[in-house]
């Protein structure tokens, strides 16, 4: 599995995890992977069904909308939601960046219009996907295209001289006739 971060997000998901700063990325995937799959602690195996069978009995049976738990448990939980956040916003935002610049480069639109995508994007991400997805590429020129004739190897005689008057005065001065001398 290859993960991508942008910059700042490994640092902090390692941090988070509590890996050495060179983990790579099977180690911080299973972290990830134990870290969700984590059970909270117990003192008993036994009396961990019991108990988890009696509080769910005692919510469907309240109508109330408090659970109680323990201090530990809940910070632990907060913890794991604020990192979850960071997350999930981080790699929002890359995903975001990518579809943008991948558009940008394949000529659906200017980079002037990069900020409106980004915006478009934050309040619409599904139709603004949708929306590119659906552009033409190559409308917007990325790449210089065709060739720079230079002016001075072309052939002008087909033309009368006072249809172009500055080639008939280049072609003058490389004579060292002036024009209207004839």
């Amino acid at each position: 599995m290859r993960l991508q971060f942008e910059d700042g997000e490994r640092e902090l998901l390692i941090a988070r995890l509590g890996l050495d700063a060179d983990a790579d990325d099977s180690a911080v995937a299973q972290a990830v992977a134990s870290w969700m799959a984590e059970d909270p602690p117990s003192g008993s195996e036994d009396n961990d069904d019991e108990n988890e069978n009696d509080n769910l009995d005692d919510l469907n049976a309240s109508a109330a909308d408090v659970v109680v738990v323990d201090v530990a448990e809940f910070r632990r939980l907060r913890s794991r939601d604020r990192v979850a956040g960071q997350v999930e916003e981080a790699m929002r935002i890359r995903d975001r960046d990518e579809l943008i610049e991948e558009a940008i480069h394949d000529g659906k639109f200017g980079p002037a219009r990069r900020d409106h995508y980004r915006d478009r994007f934050d309040s619409d991400p599904d139709g603004t996907t949708a929306l590119i997805g659906r552009l033409t590429p190559n409308t917007v020129p990325i790449e210089e295209r065709g060739a720079d004739v230079p002016t001075d190897d072309v052939d002008n005689s087909a033309y009368p001289t006072d249809w172009v008057p500055e080639v008939a005065a280049r072609a003058a001065r490389k004579t060292g006739r002036v024009h209207g001398e004839d």
